[in-house]
């Protein structure tokens, strides 16, 4: 049976119009990155309307924030953090920051999220010898360091970086910070930490810091957020 006159040349034609409009659909351009501003921690980290009252108001509660929470801001850039105050937990996870820096005005940070960004190097964070929680899972990180990191980490990820298929990476990291107790998501064990030459007590399992763990365990709810 033949097909009915016409009735190719139409679905050729279709074709042809559908191709044109998905061709014709021009890609969404990128976002252009963010700078931290003193508006944008507000908006996230203040309550409503705060940046209606003077500056003297703003600038006090400023200065009052210990929790520091820009994740999924699209932030390209370390920057602007010395207006805050006493601030020990910054959660600037899922942006586009390349470069950690610009942390030396806030040497009371105890925990940092940077996952998920775009960060090559382990750099600038010797100084924060009171870090005890470092997540860089998910950037672009070949080698790390470990003069880079501050001594005090009890817990670091780096799941998601090149440097983790190191085969001597874990060894590593374990010599180099002796109070590491989470790394990469696994318990460092006594048998790791004998293997690295560390000195082990018999109830080094049982020790750790508990504030660090609720920090832990806040983290992984702002990281499954994202997730």
């Amino acid at each position: 049976m033949s097909a009915e006159p016409g009735s190719r040349g139409g679905g050729d034609v279709g074709d042809e119009l559908l191709k044109f409009e998905v061709d014709d659909v021009e890609p969404e351009a990128p976002k252009k990155p963010v700078r931290i501003s003193v508006s944008l921690i507000s908006k996230r980290n203040l309550p409503a309307g705060i940046t209606k009252e003077s500056d003297e108001k703003l600038v006090a509660a400023l200065m009052k924030l210990t929790h520091l929470r820009l994740d999924r801001e699209n932030i390209g850039e370390m920057d602007n953090l010395e207006c805050l105050g006493p601030i020990t937990n910054i959660y600037l996870q899922q942006n586009q920051i390349k470069k950690i820096e610009n942390l030396e005005c806030l040497p009371k940070i105890r925990f940092l999220c940077l996952a998920g960004n775009q960060i090559t190097k382990v750099e600038n964070l010797s100084h924060l010898t009171g870090l005890g929680f470092l997540d860089l899972s998910d950037n672009q990180i070949h080698t790390v360091d470990p003069e880079e990191l501050p001594k005090s980490l009890v817990i670091l990820t780096l799941n998601g970086n090149p440097c983790t298929q190191q085969p001597d990476h874990r060894k590593q990291m374990i010599q180099a910070l002796p109070r590491l107790q989470q790394l990469d998501g696994q318990q460092v064990t006594r048998q790791e930490r004998l293997e690295a030459g560390l000195e082990v007590s018999d109830d080094e399992e049982d020790e750790g810091l508990e504030e660090d763990g609720e920090e832990e365990e806040e983290g992984d709810e702002e990281i499954d957020a994202v997730e």
